[in-house]
């Protein structure tokens, strides 16, 4: 399950990095067309992209709370808080920015992605 819950975050998350970009791309480099109904759509599903990835890290916990060991734990535990904290700190900055932030959330969403990915790629678990 882990497993596909993992594909399925990568997915989104690419798909999300995708449709971002072509926003900033249709929205020009006008700061006034950053704050429109494509803005808080994908806010939102940057909200949901993070219930992902905070879920994936829950059943990672749980499993490391029941004893199973990665190979090598420095790396997984550093995969595993960087699934957490990456998009909250993107949202922190880009709330502190006036201008469009379209690539920013495709660069954002791709970091999330390959993070979910190596995630999974260091837990140890085959991939089935």
């Amino acid at each position: 399950m882990r497993a596909s819950l993992a594909i399925t975050i990568v997915i989104y998350a690419f798909g999300l990095a995708l449709w971002s970009a072509a926003q900033a791309v249709l929205r020009g480099s006008d700061p006034a067309n950053g704050r429109g109904r494509a803005s808080e759509i994908g806010r939102a599903a940057m909200w949901v992209l993070q219930a992902g990835l905070v879920i994936q890290a829950v059943l990672e916990g749980v499993s490391l709370a029941a004893g199973r060991r990665p190979a090598d734990m420095a790396t997984h535990l550093s995969y595993l808080a960087a699934s957490v904290i990456l998009l909250p700190l993107f949202m922190a900055v880009r709330r502190d920015r006036q201008t469009s932030t379209g690539f920013l959330e495709s660069i954002a969403c791709a970091a999330a992605a390959v993070v979910a990915l190596r995630l999974q790629a260091t837990s140890g678990v085959p991939h089935a």
